[in-house]
């Protein structure tokens, strides 16, 4: 499943919900080139983490998240 900037996700490891800011057609791993997505902490004004995280997308569409 592709997602887009502004869908929020649930990790369903851990349960929290994350916000994607850049889709796959934009953001690549430096080390690869692999597509990826970059993500935060869905409402992280509330728990002061505005962390930004990147993963690469075959991770990010394998199951691990799904739609909130």
């Amino acid at each position: 499943m592709k997602f887009k900037p502004g869908d929020v996700l649930v990790h369903l490891k851990t349960g929290r919900h994350y916000c994607i800011l850049h889709g796959a057609d934009l953001c690549r791993l430096e080390a690869t080139g692999e597509p990826a997505y970059a993500y935060r902490l869905h409402q992280h004004e509330q728990t002061g983490d505005a962390t930004v995280w990147v993963r690469a997308a075959r991770e990010m569409e394998d199951g691990r998240f799904r739609p909130a």
